[in-house]
């Protein structure tokens, strides 16, 4: 059974399979988990320490687009009219112990968190078609996702129909981090298109579909390393 290892395993023969093409540092592999949410969030042990959304709201009317806290948005809540590519930026301040989420234009928002015992940081996102109330329909897509100037594998994540969830496990997220990205959100209302941000004790394992590529990369690391002892035995 792969546990919380595996986006170490999983990142580090990658590397090895694409020429380390995909991330500078394996220990931050992300893994794409689709379809997942109830099992993921849901996951016995699974724990969540704190939150960074941005949802469609209801623009003009006084609803929130941005939120942060554990659950969102207890610690914060703005109003955010989306348009196109929004940069933003979740950053950990550990001498402060503050995490703040900026989204373009708004002024950071914080909350104080506990994330000793986080270990993988987990980016939901919904989006929603085919629904007869056709105001709920719409996609979100988050690019050029990067976390301490490493681009997660692929750098993308996007949903116009259902959750998608890209996670990776990592360690000391009790230090200081940042994790950025582009975010857009077209269409929908309040949080049927939205994503988030989830920092947590959480069990990460690969997507079914990947697991012939991690089987296929522990071959080929046996055999880098088989052949190391050969040439070392006859040095």
């Amino acid at each position: 059974m792969l546990l919380r290892r595996s986006a170490t395993t999983f990142g580090a023969v990658l590397g090895l399979l694409t020429g380390g093409a995909l991330l500078a540092a394996p220990t931050q592999a992300a893994i794409l988990i689709e379809r997942t949410d109830d099992l993921f969030f849901s996951r016995p042990g699974n724990v969540e320490f704190a939150v960074a959304e941005g949802r469609a709201g209801v623009p003009g009317n006084g609803d929130w687009e941005v939120g942060i806290g554990n659950p969102s948005p207890g610690g914060g809540q703005a109003q955010f009219n989306w348009s196109g590519d929004t940069p933003f930026e979740l950053a950990y301040d550990s001498g402060a112990n503050e995490l703040s989420f900026t989204l373009g234009s708004l002024s950071p928002m914080t909350f104080t968190p506990d994330l000793s015992s986080a270990d993988a940081i987990a980016i939901r996102v919904r989006g929603e078609s085919g629904n007869p109330n056709a105001a709920r329909n719409g996609t979100v897509t988050l690019t050029d996702l990067t976390f301490n100037g490493h681009l997660l594998d692929g750098g993308t994540v996007a949903s116009s129909d259902g959750v998608s969830v890209l996670a990776f496990s990592t360690t000391g997220l009790d230090s200081d981090w940042t994790l950025s990205g582009m975010a857009s959100v077209l269409g929908g209302v309040r949080s049927s298109v939205a994503f988030q941000i989830k920092a947590g004790d959480f069990t990460v394992v690969p997507v079914p579909a990947a697991l012939p590529l991690l089987a296929t990369g522990l071959a080929a690391l046996g055999y880098v390393r088989h052949r190391r002892r050969q040439n070392s035995a006859t040095a």
